[in-house]
């Protein structure tokens, strides 16, 4: 229930999602309806304007709150990406170290074996 004599408590009622049905009644029964008076008009349209900042507000700040997340995820996956393309950059540099000393073992070994037949050992 919306309690009408403490802000704080609507704020936490809004904010926990209060019903259409329960923001109405806080509206007509904070503002009854006085016809003919431009005051009463006022005081109804700066008590809805006040309710709809209250609502808005706590909306806002959870929409700030995940942009600094999504900021922050943004970085860490910037971070990662040039992380990842050093990573790749050093496994290729392994990959072809790797397959130069491949090629020289391969270039040796048939000379090996020639030299090897031709002294008569195994």
């Amino acid at each position: 229930m919306l309690d009408h004599g403490h802000p704080e408590v609507v704020d936490a009622d809004l904010a926990n999602g209060a019903s259409l049905d329960q923001i109405r009644e806080f509206v007509h029964k904070d503002n009854p309806p006085m016809h003919g008076s431009m005051e009463s008009s006022d005081s109804a349209v700066n008590g809805v304007c006040w309710l709809i900042h209250r609502v808005a507000g706590a909306t806002l700040g959870e929409i700030d709150n995940m942009i600094v997340e999504l900021q922050q995820l943004r970085v860490f996956l910037v971070n990662e990406g040039e992380r990842l393309q050093r990573e790749l950059a050093d496994y290729e540099k392994l990959i072809r170290v790797t397959l130069r000393s491949s090629r020289i073992i391969t270039d040796i070994l048939p000379s090996r074996k020639l030299i090897a037949d031709n002294t008569g050992t195994n």
